[in-house]
């Protein structure tokens, strides 16, 4: 956070219309938000600036898009220490199941 700003999340999603609803709840909320349709255009911008947070889509460009850019961003010294949260609405019938283990066991 900048003295006397209030914190900065940057979001990353190739989902135009999830960008802007999160942008318009947390800007509310009285954060600051600037938002990134890929990985790239979201270092680009934090280059900038440092984020005191990361919100990205699991799955972009690539399958893993959320994972890489994580990895990334952890590996990069000056950004190593901003929590990320990957967010997706990937479902079990796409063959992909990120329930955590212990609500695998319930049924559906």
């Amino acid at each position: 956070m900048t003295a006397n700003r209030p914190p900065l999340i940057v979001i990353v999603d190739d989902d135009y219309d999830f960008l802007e609803i999160n942008r318009m709840i947390l800007e509310r909320a009285g954060y600051r938000v600037t938002t990134a349709s890929e990985p790239g255009e979201a270092l680009a911008k934090m280059e900038n600036e440092k984020p005191d947070l990361i919100i990205t889509d699991l799955m972009m460009t690539n399958l893993d898009s959320g994972f890489s850019f994580s990895s990334t961003i952890k590996s990069d010294p000056r950004f190593a220490g901003v929590p990320i949260i990957i967010s997706t609405s990937v479902s079990s019938a796409l063959g992909l199941d990120f329930r955590p283990a212990r609500a695998k066991r319930w049924p559906r």
